[in-house]
């Protein structure tokens, strides 16, 4: 697991959740690295959304908590997350997501409004944690910045591989 952009991820949440008392908070993803991990590690283990859940409440979290716990990749994440929140009449949904991500994400989104014909009707925003330092004080040491470099070049190759399979 990436600790960096998941200490950004979970800290932009926080802070974003301080501000918006009355936001639901939803966490999403199973156990990272799951195509690696043996039955008995998937038992025996948290899933993604439930450390993240626990990492923002340790940091003051006290706004509404759901937990999406199946997905294994990003499409999964925008439509299991969809799926649970069905009914709840939302105006706006922001998803806080490393820089690597957001593309692949603001895809993703696009594709289940279209599907869902909620087009128009939901506001919906990509926001991008690692730029977080700036919003909330965290500076990036070299070695922070050189990992974050390092996840951009290798997002740059998967956009590319998907490109190549007509994902995107």
């Amino acid at each position: 697991m990436d600790l960096i952009g998941f200490n950004l991820r979970v800290e932009s949440a926080v802070e974003f959740a301080k501000k918006y008392s009355k936001a639901l908070v939803l966490f999403s993803g199973k156990r990272p690295d799951v195509s690696r991990a043996n039955e008995q590690e998937m038992q025996d283990s948290y899933s993604e959304a439930r450390v993240m859940a626990e990492a923002a409440i340790e940091l003051g979290l006290r706004n509404a908590v759901v937990l999406e716990e199946q997905s294994l990749h990003a499409g999964q994440n925008i439509k299991n997350s969809l799926d649970l929140l069905n009914g709840l009449e939302l105006r706006r949904l922001l998803v806080v997501c490393s820089s690597y991500m957001g593309r692949r994400l603001d895809y993703y989104m696009k594709k289940e409004l279209k599907e869902r014909s909620l087009e128009g009707r939901l506001d919906t925003f990509i926001y991008d944690a690692d730029v977080a330092q700036d919003a909330i004080g965290i500076p990036l040491t070299t070695v922070d910045q050189e990992r974050k470099g390092q996840r951009i070049l290798y997002e740059a190759k998967r956009l590319s591989q998907y490109r190549r399979k007509g994902d995107l």
